[in-house]
């Protein structure tokens, strides 16, 4: 985790305007302290995928929230990746949402 904190105090450094942003995988608890390093945070989420479906991601997004009720969730956490292999006919008529 230090390394983390170094590379995050770097950037504000170099540009304090800057947002900095980390990947976290879902498996990463959300009471880790990784999570209160940088500005935004981009979950790596696979409900759906490699086990429950695509509905727990509501429950899980309530749960962080109410964990942390002062992070603004459209604004600071992000779910990234929701597959491992492209899947065009996903996203073939725009954004999906969850």
């Amino acid at each position: 985790m230090e390394i983390h904190q170094i590379l995050n105090e770097l950037v504000k450094k170099l540009d304090p305007n800057r947002k900095t942003t980390m990947a976290v995988i879902s498996i990463c608890p959300t009471d880790s302290e990784y999570l209160n390093i940088p500005d935004c945070i981009f979950y790596n989420h696979y409900f759906g995928w490699y086990g429950g479906d695509v509905s727990m991601n509501v429950p899980w997004f309530d749960q962080f929230h109410a964990e942390y009720p002062k992070i603004r969730v459209e604004d600071v956490i992000k779910v990234t990746i929701y597959s491992n292999q492209p899947e065009v006919e996903l996203f073939a008529n725009g954004c999906m949402n969850f």
